[in-house]
């Protein structure tokens, strides 16, 4: 009889080591997992901060384009209602002349724009 107490008493004092044990683990991987969470919130801080600098750079650069690409389309289209309007009243070589300007406004344009979608290409990958 003795014997079978002691062996309970083991078998108590096993379970509850065992128990403690278990129960140290779970609250390790519980302080683990909050670590792990604050260094995942911390990072996606970070990223939000850059992200939205980018995004401001962005919103600069699209207001410059636009600046530049209105530019050239307001000549383009000052000189082209000056021609359509006054056609009668222009010699040739005055008409050729505003339509060299046209011409030219209109391929630096697209050379903008070229180059703008060339950009934009290398940085999507």
């Amino acid at each position: 009889m003795k014997g079978a107490t002691i062996d309970h008493w083991y078998l108590i004092i096993s379970i509850f080591v065992i128990s403690a044990s278990s129960i140290g683990f779970i609250m390790l991987l519980k302080e683990m997992d909050q670590k792990t969470i604050l260094l995942k919130n911390t990072r996606i801080q970070q990223d939000k901060l850059k992200l939205e600098a980018l995004n401001i750079t962005k919103d600069k650069l699209f207001s410059i384009i636009a600046h530049d690409l209105r530019s050239p389309f307001n000549g383009i289209l000052g000189f082209s209602e000056l021609l359509i309007k006054n056609t009668q009243d222009f010699e040739v070589g005055e008409s050729e002349k505003y339509l060299g300007i046209i011409n030219s406004s209109a391929k630096s344009t697209l050379t903008l724009l070229d180059n703008l979608l060339h950009w934009a290409k290398t940085q999507t990958g």
